[in-house]
C-alpha cells in the first residue's frame, strides 16, 4: 500500500499545523479572561502540553490493551485504528467550532469574575482555582490531538511487517524502518506546529482575527478526517481486489 504513506504523512503535517493554530488562538482567547501574568500563561501552556502527552500515553497504552494478543490483520485493523483517528479528529474540528463562544465574556468570562472576586484576598487560591478552569477547558481537546500519533504510528509500523509469504526479510531492518517511520512521522508533525505558529501568529491573527483563526483550525481537522476516510476506501479496495 504504497499510497499508506503519503496519506498519513500528509495527515499528521496538518494535525500539526491545526494544533499550534489552536495553541495560540486558545491561549490569546483565555487570556483575555484570566490575564497575561507569567503564572497565567504557565498555567495554560502547562495543561495544553500536559494534555497532549497524556493523550499520547493513554493511545499507546489502548492498543497495546487491544490489539497485542488479538488475531486480527494488518489491513483491518489498519481500518479500525484509521477510523479512531477520523472520529476524534472529527470531534475536536466540531470542539473547536464552538470554543469561541465556550472562551467568551459572557460564559467563561462571567464566571471567572465571580470566582475572582471571591478570591482577591486569597491569591493562592486564586491561582488553583484559575488552573482548574484551564485544565477543564483545555484537556478535552488537547487529550484528543494526543491521541493521533500512537494510532497512526501503529498503522504505518504493522504495514511495514512482513507477510506469512515474506517472513525472509531480515528483522532488524524492519526493526530500523519502523524506527526511521516513527521519527520521521514525528518530523512531519513538528515541521507542521512549525509552521502553523508562525503562519497563524505573523498572519492569520493579523489578517483575519482570533475567532477566524480558530475557525479555519477547525477546517483543517475536518481536512484531516476527509483524507482518512480516502485513505480507509483505499483499504478496503486492496482488502475486496
Amino acid at each position: 500500500m504504497r499510497f499508506l504513506v503519503p496519506f498519513s504523512f500528509f495527515t499528521f503535517f496538518l494535525s500539526g499545523l491545526s494544533a499550534l493554530i489552536y495553541e495560540l488562538t486558545w491561549v490569546r482567547l483565555l487570556k483575555n479572561i484570566f490575564g497575561s501574568d507569567n503564572l497565567a500563561l504557565s498555567t495554560m501552556l502547562t495543561v495544553f502540553i500536559g494534555g497532549i502527552g497524556f493523550g499520547t500515553y493513554i493511545s499507546g497504552r489502548l492498543i497495546n490493551k487491544n490489539f497485542s494478543q488479538k488475531k486480527i490483520t494488518t489491513k483491518y485493523k489498519s481500518l479500525i485504528l484509521l477510523s479512531l483517528y477520523a472520529l476524534f479528529e472529527l470531534t475536536l474540528g466540531a470542539y473547536a467550532l464552538v470554543v469561541p463562544s465556550i472562551f467568551g465574556q459572557n460564559l467563561i468570562g462571567l464566571a471567572w469574575d465571580s470566582v475572582a472576586t471571591l478570591t482577591l484576598q486569597i491569591p493562592w487560591l486564586a491561582a488553583f482555582i484559575k488552573f482548574v478552569f484551564t485544565f477543564v477547558l483545555l484537556i478535552f481537546p488537547t487529550l484528543l490531538i494526543g491521541l493521533g500519533f500512537p494510532l497512526l504510528s501503529e498503522v504505518l509500523v504493522d504495514n511495514l511487517k512482513p507477510s506469512q509469504g515474506d517472513t525472509g526479510k531480515d528483522e532488524e531492518l524492519i526493526n530500523n524502518n519502523s524506527k526511521l517511520v516513527i521519527s520521521n512521522l514525528y518530523a512531519t508533525n513538528t515541521l507542521g506546529s512549525i509552521l502553523g505558529a508562525a503562519f497563524c501568529g505573523f498572519y492569520m491573527l493579523p489578517l483575519i482575527g482570533l475567532r477566524t483563526s480558530v475557525y479555519l483550525g477547525s477546517a483543517v481537522n475536518f481536512l484531516i478526517v476527509f483524507l482518512i476516510l480516502i485513505l480507509m476506501k483505499l483499504i478496503q479496495q486492496t482488502l475486496n481486489s
